[in-house]
């Protein structure tokens, strides 16, 4: 049961709320507005998408 819970929280962590503390940029601010992989691209380029979806 600890490993459920535990799975949900990890899972619903945001990857561009994390993106964008590495980069010092706040993701859902800038381009669409959204977190997501291609907000990701429009503002940290090919190389921020690849970072987000590499899992850790």
């Amino acid at each position: 049961m600890l490993i459920v819970l535990l799975s949900y929280f990890v899972g619903s962590i945001l990857g561009g709320k994390i993106y964008g503390l590495l980069i010092h940029r706040d993701l859902a601010k800038e381009g669409s507005g959204n977190t997501g992989a291609r907000n990701a691209m429009r503002i940290g380029g090919k190389k921020a998408v690849l970072q987000r979806s590499i899992p850790a």
